[in-house]
């Protein structure tokens, strides 16, 4: 997984969050920053989705857990 694609509802706007493995960091190109709220929704899509009966995408799953084992650096959530 490259990029993840999510859809902001307050601005009515996509935004592809960026998977950059060099710096080890999430960025998000709409925001220009590592640590805005697209960034902390995508950690959340997995909980999301259970609750909606719906199966993750295995891509981020997989991104998920390399950026918490390797201790990217990371938002709150």
């Amino acid at each position: 997984m490259k990029n993840k694609s999510i859809f902001d509802l307050k601005l009515n706007r996509h935004t592809d969050v960026e998977v950059r493995e060099k710096q080890k960091v999430l960025y998000c190109p709409l925001c220009d920053k590592t640590d805005c709220e697209h960034i902390k929704f995508v950690f959340k899509i997995p909980e999301i989705d259970e609750m909606q009966g719906k199966q993750t995408d295995p891509d981020l799953i997989k991104i998920l857990k390399r950026i918490r084992k390797e201790r990217w650096k990371v938002p709150d959530v």
